[in-house]
């Protein structure tokens, strides 16, 4: 699954001067069909780094929860974090990793048989489990609301408070995307974009996964 993830990542999106990225997710652990969303997305460009500020509401005073209010707009599907986009043994791990130190092992065959059932009881859910998972069709939805609220009232970055620096991503007409000039409308166009992969892999599913 750690390589199927990697799959969604571009060069780009890996290596921000953050090291930390948003991305939208597929719900799927079908490789060939993760491949070819990939190739399909390839086609589009990246999220731009500005995104993961505004997701993450480092734009500005929280700029997400203001661009709510001031657009009106329910965003609560940007926000949403999928539970079981991939298999989470960390915590299980370090205790393997501290028996072992210790070389008991009595907890050492424990924890083993521990993580192998959180494997099976993973690959069991992963399909009927749609806990921080949003519908594609709901997340289009959103995405064109927001684009239309957007363009109704293109002066509303101006009412973003503590937006020093980033006011110029708020705006309305879209950049060629140069280096300083993100815009929000382009990172949701290109998110209407890769959602269109997506649907036609028959993807459901999808969710933003920071990584």
């Amino acid at each position: 699954m750690q390589l199927l993830l990697h799959d969604f990542t571009s060069l780009d999106q890996q290596f921000n001067s953050m090291g930390y990225d948003i991305f939208l997710m597929p719900k799927t652990r079908d490789e060939e069909k993760a491949y070819r969303i990939t190739l399909c997305e390839e086609k589009n460009t990246d999220l731009s780094e500005t995104f993961t500020f505004f997701h993450s509401g480092e734009v500005g005073e929280n700029g997400l929860k203001q661009v709510e209010a001031i657009l009106a707009i329910d965003l609560s599907a940007f926000k949403r974090s999928p539970a079981n986009y991939m298999l989470d043994t960390g915590e299980l791990e370090y205790s393997l990793y501290l028996a072992e130190e210790q070389n008991d092992t009595i907890k050492i065959a424990q924890i083993k048989v521990q993580i192998e059932q959180a494997k099976v009881d993973w690959d069991k859910s992963y399909d009927t489990d749609h806990r921080g998972w949003t519908l594609l069709t709901e997340m289009r939805q959103v995405v064109q609301t927001l684009i239309q609220k957007m363009e109704e009232q293109p002066d509303f970055g101006k009412h973003i408070k503590d937006a020093e620096g980033w006011g110029d991503y708020f705006l309305v007409k879209p950049s060629q995307r140069k280096y300083g000039e993100q815009r929000l409308i382009n990172d949701l166009q290109n998110l209407l974009a890769t959602m269109d992969c997506m649907e036609a892999e028959g993807v459901e599913y999808v969710g933003f996964v920071g990584m």
